[in-house]
């Protein structure tokens, strides 16, 4: 099941990244940025109403969280920020849909 998940969740940003593809590497970046840090205020609340509580996904969590805070307001290149935060962004999916799914949720 879970592999399913992380099939889905892939196949859905490859085809969201497709019109992206047109912009520039700083645009995909701000429009990524945007897109995680409203996955993780929805991650943050899931974490904070116990509903996410495993320590192994927070520990996942916290550190897919600094890794896209790093990349998202550092001065780095767009495209390596862009590459480090595509494994970040599939862990931090992950667990907002798990969290829905337990709770009937779906934003």
């Amino acid at each position: 099941m879970r592999r399913l998940l992380v099939v889905a969740l892939l196949l859905g940003l490859g085809a969201c990244a497709s019109p992206l593809g047109t912009l520039s590497a700083r645009d995909q970046l701000l429009v990524t940025c945007d897109g995680l840090a409203t996955t993780m205020g929805i991650v943050k609340n899931y974490i904070l109403d116990g509903t996410i509580d495993n320590p192994a996904t927070l520990h996942d969590i916290r550190n897919a969280s600094v890794i896209v805070e790093e990349s998202c307001t550092s001065n780095i290149d767009h495209t390596t920020a862009l590459s480090r935060l595509a494994g970040q962004s599939v862990i931090l999916l992950e667990a907002r849909i798990m969290a829905e799914t337990e709770t009937g949720e779906r934003s």
